[in-house]
């Protein structure tokens, strides 16, 4: 079995650590590794081969990240990001006849046990034909992600992102987190790419046709990737899909793609004051009269003092201050604006 690691996203909510060439999968706290060298190394037990997709603007993060881990993979560099779509089709073309499981690489996945067994499960369904989601049964309602409404292993429908009240309804009623983990066939799910995509996928054959390859990195042809059209992989293709199949069973499962999901994932406690070290850094932060507040910092001192359920985050020359729960990408459209 094949592990590609989508390793594309910006993660812009996760503002000022997250950005630019350094998105949220490469960052690392305190001497911890990064989510994309801990996604590689969960599936390196499950998988004979490793290979990374992500964006060229990354790929000395990439690089460098392997190399300091002593792992290695094949790196596949897209010139413009298309959407997961565009990442299932050049995969499934560049390893044919493969049982290929496709990660997102900015998880954070605490029971291994659990999640081998959800994948061994899941490898025996790709084996025998089928495309297979895996979901995850949400602790509180989750208004961030699509859920997967599910009998068992059938999956009877996706759902978009509801709002709290439907979160609420969705949770009761049973349905799954839709973690964008897949498992597949190559050559099954690109019979579906062709069926739903055809326009796209004859493009990406040109993309591969062109591509530039060295020991073992795959640079693709930036000419014919810009000619892809941007599809989410869900709506374009498995929610049509008559092949699906649905995993559940993982547990420790986080998408960190918030400063609100790294405090419940990292706080001993509710009300509790969390501070986390960005990389190799020094500076140190204090709490004085504050309940509930979050410190990331690298190089500057930061003191919190009578607030409570705060964010405070200094990084790269940047800082930011935020109420928990936040919608930061609004405050970015400012700072661009």
């Amino acid at each position: 079995m094949l592990n590609i690691v989508l390793c594309g996203g910006a993660g812009k909510r996760l503002w000022p650590l997250s950005a630019g060439d350094t998105p949220k999968q490469f960052i690392k706290f305190g001497k911890e590794e990064s989510l994309y060298i801990k996604t590689i190394r969960r599936n390196m037990p499950l998988c004979d081969k490793t290979s990374v997709l992500t964006n060229q603007k990354y790929s000395d993060q990439v690089d460098k990240q392997l190399t300091a881990a002593k792992l290695s993979a094949d790196i596949i560099l897209e010139s413009s990001c298309k959407g997961t779509a565009s990442s299932i089709i050049i995969a499934c073309l560049m390893y044919p006849e493969t049982i290929i499981l496709a990660t997102p690489s900015d998880h954070e996945i605490n029971n291994d046990e659990a999640y081998q067994d959800s994948v061994k499960r899941a490898r025996d369904f790709a084996e025998k034909g089928s495309v297979v989601v895996f979901g995850i049964e949400s602790e509180k309602p989750e208004d961030r992600f699509g859920y997967i409404q599910a009998d068992s292993e059938n999956v009877i429908a996706f759902h978009e992102k509801p709002d709290s009240e439907t979160a609420l309804k969705y949770m009761s009623d049973g349905y799954l987190i839709n973690s964008g983990i897949l498992c597949f066939n190559s050559d099954v799910m690109l019979c579906e790419l062709i069926k739903y995509l055809p326009d796209q996928v004859a493009i990406a054959r040109k993309v591969i046709e062109n591509i530039r390859s060295g020991r073992a990195t795959h640079r693709l042809c930036g000419r014919f990737m810009g000619e892809m059209t941007t599809y989410s992989i869900d709506s374009s293709v498995l929610e049509k899909s008559d092949k699906l199949k649905c995993v559940k069973g993982i547990k420790g499962w986080r998408d960190v793609g918030t400063y609100e999901s790294i405090y419940e994932h990292r706080s001993p406690k509710v009300n509790a004051n969390l501070s986390l070290n960005i990389g190799e850094s020094f500076g140190c932060a204090d709490f004085v009269d504050s309940e509930g507040c979050m410190v990331l910092n690298r190089e500057q001192d930061v003191v919190v003092c009578g607030l409570d359920d705060v964010v405070v985050v200094e990084y790269g020359g940047k800082i930011l201050i935020a109420k928990k729960g936040t919608d930061i990408e609004k405050a970015l459209k400012k700072l661009d604006g």
